[in-house]
């Protein structure tokens, strides 16, 4: 292992923020609000630039709040700006995503800590060194693609992915963990209650991603055999789909803290928006999720077992938490039912047309593939793409193993099994002990989402659209800080970390 900064293990202080760096911070945010008014301006006209400029000033000013603060809190300003899921494509190149400047101010916030002396000890590990060596790969594929630009422009997405993953995993503290699993309820609340919304009123309402676009409240319908229009719906997200992969990630974290809760008051909350989730998640009419999801749940279940089975009050609460989690779900039932059976054909040809064309790729090109983002330029060479009705408007593999080899090359795709692995390896080492209840739980609870979006994975690619991926590195991020904490030593001797 190699350690970098200070081996103090004092508590530390939060960094002070001089006049000279909050003149240094309204500098560089000035910079950004004129270069992206200019920029949006030209492309989206006056009124979105106004909004964009509205926009900056509020992120910016909340930043340098917590910032002043000592970046107690940016962890979960980064986390809260994945939710817009906007993606401005700058110079019709540059691709610029809501969370950027929050990413780019806790670096730089980090950076001066470092500098200063002021920051505590850590340890680069395992997990991280297979992010780097896979992130180095995607670039080298990225390289050798076909069109190298667009390859190279979705690796930087690979790579915010990893610098976000790298912040969480380093910086939370153990203050952290607690504010992060509340956080998570409140965006599961508020995605089960747009989702309703959404789906009462049919309309896009609440969905901040289309606020701008060639697709401005355009609403996602399918036609089921019966002739029912089927509204699908994407909470604050800009499609059902990555709605349904940040349920898939979130609602087992809920469920495993609501097994290990103690308090009926928090037991309730937790209960509650477990149930708001489950409503959103079928409302998105996704099926990979739902699958994904009874995935992701069985694991929490399973990872409880001996607890269960040992303690009948706890049996009840989860027998009880499953049957309000169907309950919910009965008013669909018709709608679930046909979803399932309609159109299955359709959706089975799409796909094995589709995994045919990437594994025809994967075999002329095993080693670095076509570069991220290729295949819907390629899939055309190999007989995808001239029927849009059949493959879809993107053609995009839906396969998230199979994407992830034709587009990166097999390397890639053992690189992301192998750092997965090591990752659940170490989070099943988690203690078991009371004293650390929500570490052990948000561990197996990210752990068994993390599953879910694995097993929809075989039928979608969503995990490694913008809209998810930042997610997914947080919340990865996130189980790393939680095993660190559990293996450094008790939350009463640990140092506090101001991340």
């Amino acid at each position: 292992m190699f350690s970098m900064g200070s081996e103090s293990t004092k508590a530390i202080r939060p960094f002070p923020f001089s006049r000279g760096a909050i003149i240094i911070v309204l500098a560089a945010g000035l910079v950004l609000l004129v270069i992206s008014t200019v920029t949006i301006g030209a492309y989206l006209g006056t009124a979105m630039a106004a909004l964009t400029v509205l926009a900056l000033i509020a992120g910016l000013g909340t930043i340098l709040v917590s910032s002043l603060r000592g970046g107690e809190y940016l962890s979960f300003i980064l986390l809260v700006s994945f939710l817009p899921s906007l993606r401005l494509i700058l110079g019709q190149r540059l691709a610029f995503y809501a969370f950027d400047p929050v990413l780019i101010f806790a670096y730089v916030l980090w950076a001066g800590e470092f500098l200063s002396g002021r920051i505590q000890r850590f340890r680069l590990t395992l997990v991280d060194a297979l992010w780097g060596m896979w992130l180095a790969w995607l670039f080298v594929a990225s390289l050798f693609g076909a069109r190298v630009a667009i390859a190279l422009d979705e690796w930087a997405l690979w790579f915010r992915a990893f610098l976000i993953y790298f912040y969480v995993a380093h910086r939370a503290s153990k203050r952290a963990i607690g504010v992060f699993i509340w956080i998570l309820a409140l965006i599961v609340l508020l995605e089960g209650v747009l989702g309703s919304l959404q789906f009462a009123t049919r309309s896009n309402i609440g969905a901040l991603s289309d606020l701008v676009g060639e697709r401005v409240n355009e609403a996602r319908t399918i036609t089921l055999t019966s002739g029912t229009q089927l509204f699908r719906v994407r909470g604050t997200l800009g499609s059902d789909t990555a709605l349904a992969h940040w349920l898939e990630l979130s609602l087992p974290v809920l469920f495993s803290l609501l097994l290990a809760e103690t308090s009926l008051r928090r037991s309730l909350w937790w209960l509650f928006t477990l149930v708001m989730g489950v409503i959103a998640m079928v409302l998105t009419f996704t099926r990979g999720g739902w699958l994904g999801l009874t995935a992701g749940m069985s694991l929490v279940v399973l990872l409880n077992l001996r607890r269960l089975l040992r303690y009948p009050r706890l049996f009840a609460v989860m027998t009880i938490t499953l049957v309000l989690m169907a309950l919910a779900a009965t008013p669909f039932a018709s709608l679930i039912w046909e979803r399932l059976t309609a159109s299955a054909e359709d959706t089975i040809s799409v796909r094995v047309n589709l995994n045919r064309a990437a594994l025809q790729v994967i075999q002329d090109h095993p080693i670095t593939g076509i570069g991220l983002g290729n295949f819907p330029w390629v899939a055309p060479d190999y007989g995808v793409g001239y029927s849009w009705p059949s493959e879809g408007a993107e053609h995009k593999v839906h396969n998230l193993y199979l994407a992830l080899a034709a587009e990166g090359g097999v390397p890639a795709l053992l690189l992301f099994l192998c750092l997965l692995a090591v990752a659940f390896a170490r989070a099943r080492q988690v203690r078991d002990d009371q004293d650390e209840t929500t570490i052990v739980a948000v561990a197996r609870g990210i752990w068994a989402g993390n599953i879910a979006v694995l097993i929809h994975g075989l039928v979608a690619w969503g995990l490694i659209s913008y809209m998810v991926l930042p997610l997914w590195a947080f919340m990865l991020g996130m189980l790393t800080a939680a095993i660190r904490w559990d293996k450094a030593m008790t939350w009463e001797e640990a140092p506090r970390s101001s991340g």
